[in-house]
């Protein structure tokens, strides 16, 4: 995955998405399955932002498929321009 997001020019995204299936399932499991696949592309975009020094946006979002059975749950790094002046973590 790294290797995936310090190929990445300015204004690319790279995206993990997991499937979450709702039978069975709470909010907190839920909540705990968003947080991993967050938590495993911070660490991604980390080591890529030690290494090289660019400027990366982290974003997540959820949504609901179209039988209600199951979610969605996306986490993306955008490469930003490395002339930007700060580094955004949403």
């Amino acid at each position: 995955m790294a290797g995936q997001i310090r190929a990445l020019s300015p204004g690319q995204s790279f995206s993990r998405t997991k499937r979450i299936d709702l039978k069975d399932k709470d909010r907190s499991t839920t909540a705990d399955a968003l947080a991993k696949l967050r938590n495993l592309v911070n660490q991604a975009v980390g080591r890529v932002r030690t290494a090289t020094g660019s400027n990366f946006r982290v974003e997540s979002t959820v949504g609901v498929t179209d039988d209600k059975l199951a979610l969605l749950a996306t986490v993306a790094a955008t490469r930003m321009d490395d002339g930007a002046d700060e580094e955004v973590d949403i």
